[in-house]
């Protein structure tokens, strides 16, 4: 029998006969279906349809509303999500009609009636897959559908029969050709290309286990082949040259992202690369977000690690739990130094967002740090990451900026080495070096969806130079960039209190006690709230007398 008995909801009603007497009955298996005692109510909208199947495989059939908001509006910030989702319910609750009653809610959780619900647990056919109708853009929704997917049982007759050894199938590789067309005109444009393709295999070589083959190199195969192509042109006119790139997937290498560049054809503007590596982000960044997007399954190992990954810099706590859930999962299926060092920086986020600095996570997130070195000390994003918890929670702060030179060594365009470098001097109150860096950091981080970290790493640098006005604008990035992450409105609050802003502090204050229910201007001088860089610098002195006067 194919069941879910792990998930199997609490006071739910599970029968295999298709005769089911319940008020809804809902049929989750290839054309997701409810039906009532009216017939099919299936709601029109596949958010609606997702909500019910989210609800039915959850424990009491019960969960939070920002639970449910993460797996059908996790692009949304906080205020759209929550309005997203009482729509949903209000859609869904119109199309049960006399069943309505059946969905349960309050002010922070919605629950279906588990009495009056049935749901089939035996799929029509044995290929019948789970939620299959349901088109839902979303990648936790994503997630979530696999995951119960393959939670299935065997059916019975196979646990009797004796299988052959089969190797165990590791996931698949992101193999990416870099393919450049056309003959270039003059011996700096045949450079230029041919450094264009080395930045780009080097950035891409920082998401992990990806293989690259450059078209010429005597190694290109078909392109369906491989899961992206990077397609380049150039074309020398009047001293300037300009790149066109585009990026294609699929059967039919159809284009999901394009972009330009004109540069002036100088070697020395080439060497600096101050405009070719944020181009080579851009790329990177695109192929790491939004390939997913297309590619929804057998997706390749590096890009479900990003997908979790990005769940770290929300400031949510629900988000950063799971992505470091779905972290521990990957490295159940295969350990490798990559995982390790995201679910190191996973526990250094959760101490350092929500003041969890126990011994316990402490030490995980070190020997988590260590554990990612011993398995890919060649990767800059590992290292990077690993300079950064030893510097934070380890105080380690010679090893980290030892580790941090490293990271950039391997990887001088690598926003988390940049990151981790001047992180490293700012620690040793080498402000001018830590300031200059984070600049460049910022810069190159362009195309990530996490940019706004960034932004407010670079908030803090300017800090340290003493630049108030540069470091408000950039927790002002940080804050539009994502409204409903901490970090970028405490500090627009104090930088507001130190220009003499009460008005602006004010506003930001109110904005933060959403997220932080009691905020006042107060907690800022406390010793243990997260603004260490204004104790760091000594500003926060000057924004005690403030608040005294």
């Amino acid at each position: 029998m194919c069941r879910f008995s792990p998930i199997l909801p609490i006071g739910g009603i599970a029968r295999q006969d298709a005769d089911m007497a319940g008020k809804l009955q809902i049929q989750p298996w290839g054309m997701f279906q409810l039906k009532s005692a009216e017939g099919v109510c299936t709601p029109k909208g596949m958010k609606e349809s997702g909500l019910v199947a989210l609800l039915a495989f959850s424990p009491q059939m019960h969960r939070s509303r920002e639970w449910l908001q993460d797996r059908l509006w996790s692009d949304r910030t906080t205020s759209q999500a929550q309005g997203s989702l009482r729509r949903a319910l209000s859609n869904l609750r119109k199309s049960l009609g006399p069943a309505a009653d059946v969905v349960g809610s309050d002010r922070n959780s919605i629950w279906l009636e588990t009495a009056q619900v049935e749901v089939q647990q035996t799929p029509p056919q044995p290929e019948a897959e789970f939620c299959g109708s349901l088109t839902i853009k979303d990648p936790e929704f994503e997630d979530w559908r696999r995951d119960q997917q393959l939670q299935q049982d065997p059916p019975e007759e196979e646990l009797f029969r004796i299988q052959p050894s089969a190797p165990v199938q590791s996931a698949p590789r992101l193999r990416v050709l870099i393919q450049s067309l056309g003959e270039p005109d003059d011996r700096i444009e045949a450079f230029a290309m041919e450094h264009l393709s080395m930045l780009l295999t080097k950035r891409l070589l920082t998401l992990g286990e990806i293989e690259i083959v450059t078209e010429g190199s005597g190694q290109a195969e078909e392109t369906s082949a491989f899961s992206t192509t990077i397609e380049l042109r150039s074309h020398a006119l009047g001293g300037w040259l300009s790149i066109h790139l585009r990026l294609l997937s699929g059967e039919h290498r159809s284009c999901f992202w394009a972009d330009h560049l004109s540069l002036e054809l100088d070697m020395a503007a080439l060497m600096t690369r101050n405009e070719l590596a944020p181009f080579v982000a851009r790329a990177a960044g695109a192929i790491a977000h939004r390939l997913p997007q297309r590619q929804q399954s057998d997706l390749p190992r590096c890009l479900r690690v990003q997908r979790a990954s990005e769940l770290l810099f929300t400031g949510n706590r629900s988000r950063i739990d799971h992505g470091d859930l779905l972290l521990e999962k990957l490295q159940g299926e295969e350990n490798d130094g990559m995982v390790s060092a995201w679910r190191s920086f996973a526990k250094l986020t959760q101490a350092l967002e929500f003041g969890d600095f126990s011994p316990e996570v402490t030490q995980q997130a070190l020997s988590l740090a260590d554990d990612s070195l011993i398995d890919s000390r060649s990767n800059s994003v590992v290292i990077a990451l690993a300079s950064i918890v030893n510097m934070k929670l380890g105080s380690d702060f010679d090893y980290g900026f030892y580790l941090a030179k490293e990271a950039h060594g391997y990887c001088g365009d690598d926003p988390y080495a940049l990151n981790a470098l001047c992180q490293a001097h700012f620690f040793r109150s080498e402000y001018d070096q830590a300031y200059q860096l984070s600049k460049t950091a910022r810069s190159v981080a362009a195309g990530l969806p996490n940019k706004y970290y960034w932004d407010i790493q670079a908030c803090l640098a300017a800090l340290g130079v003493g630049q108030l006005e540069e470091a408000r604008d950039f927790a002002w990035q940080s804050h539009l960039r994502w409204p409903s992450c901490r970090p970028p409105l405490r500090y627009l609050v104090a930088l507001s209190l130190l220009q003499g802003d009460w008005d602006a502090a004010q506003s930001f204050a109110a904005k933060l006690r959403r997220l932080e229910p009691g905020f006042d201007f107060s907690q800022l001088l406390t010793e243990d709230y997260p603004v260490e860089t204004l104790r760091r610098t000594g500003m926060i002195s000057e924004l005690s007398g403030l608040l005294s006067s």
